[in-house]
């Protein structure tokens, strides 16, 4: 959750390995959205929000409710079998 009033600074993720999925389950009326590489986008309740978080980011809630969402990760779909079996075994 992104609590009421909260934000979360410009970032980036430290590799492009992964794409974020942000699937919204609650979100509230007003000022809530994320900028993604200088575009801002806007969570819609049901509709999941992928994107390559080695982009530079950030996200702020200056409602009132929190945001909700279910976040997780998938490989990106540019990695070969090979690249995502190597990844998996440095990480092990």
């Amino acid at each position: 959750a992104l609590g009421a009033g909260a934000a979360i600074s410009p970032h980036t993720a430290a590799t492009n390995l992964r794409l974020r999925v942000h699937v919204p389950l609650r979100v509230p009326e007003g000022d809530v959205a994320m900028r993604l590489a200088g575009e801002v986008a806007r969570w819609t309740v049901g509709e999941a929000l992928v994107f390559d978080d080695a982009f530079v980011h950030e996200t702020w809630n200056r409602t009132a409710e929190d945001r909700v969402l279910l976040l997780f990760d998938v490989w990106h779909p540019e990695l070969g079998d090979d690249e995502i079996e190597a990844v998996v075994a440095m990480l092990a």
